[in-house]
């Protein structure tokens, strides 16, 4: 599933404001805690600037098997 950006945010930013373990906020979110730590790995390395939606598995879409 791609996540919108401000979705994104709003979750690193709980994470960022301490009181709760990642497996906390990335249930109350909805989302996988696996997700939480790509985006939070991604956010350290570029900021938001990495946090664009990108399909995880181009290559389905070139061949026109997207999900």
């Amino acid at each position: 599933m791609v996540y919108p950006i401000k979705t994104k945010e709003a979750v690193i930013k709980k994470v960022l404001m301490g009181g709760k373990s990642h497996h906390e906020i990335a249930s109350e979110a909805g989302i996988c805690r696996s997700s939480l730590t790509y985006w939070l790995k991604n956010h350290k390395k570029d900021g938001n600037e990495n946090l664009t939606e990108k399909e995880k598995r181009p290559y389905l879409m070139k061949a026109g098997r997207r999900r």
